[in-house]
Order: structure tokens, then sequence, then C-alpha cells
């Protein structure tokens, strides 16, 4: 480090209380909001967070599903409708394939 540069603390604003105990969607907007809420780490509007998690489908199957945070969404804010649900077993194909299967 040089002599004009200065060091950043981020501040640790995980509170067990108020964390979801699941690790799905409701626990990624949660983390998404303590990212956004330090905009030393976040501009707004901007970042990008996912995870997968095990869902019930329509028909109550467990499927394996990829959130990803919307684009224009400011994770500071981000509700849980703010993320788009891809089920991994329809995307994962399209990402080896040179055109997605579906694709004609």
């Amino acid at each position: 480090m040089t002599a004009t540069q200065s060091k950043t603390i981020i501040t640790n604003r995980w509170n067990d209380t108020d964390a979801p105990q699941s690790d799905g969607l409701a626990a990624l907007t949660y983390r998404s909001n303590l990212l956004g809420a330090d905009r030393t780490l976040v501009n707004i509007y901007g970042g990008n967070t996912s995870t997968k998690s095990v869902e019930k489908d329509h028909l109550g199957r467990d499927v394996t599903v990829l959130w990803v945070k919307g684009s224009g969404s400011d994770i500071a804010s981000i509700t849980e409708k703010g993320f788009a649900g891809l089920k991994l077993d329809e995307v994962l194909p399209c990402s080896t394939a040179r055109r997605c299967p579906t694709r004609k």
C-alpha cells in the first residue's frame, strides 16, 4: 500500500436474528441487501448476486433453481420479486452447446 492509499474497513452487517434460516431466495435477498447497504462495495443499481437452491415446482417436484438478480435492480433494496429463477436442468445444456438445444 502506498502513502496515498487508505485502508477501507468493511463493516460486518450480518445479524443472526434477522437472517433467514434457509439458504434459498430469502437468504439471497438478505445477503444482497447487506452488500448493497455499503456503497463502498456496490454502486447504486449495480452489483450481481445469485444462489442455487432446491425448490418445489408447480407439481411439487424438487428442482434445482439458480436465482439471479434482475438487471437494473438496486441490491440495497431488492426484494424476492427482483430475482429471476432459472431451472438449472433447462439452462445447463445451453452453457455447453453452441446453440441452446431448444432454439431452432
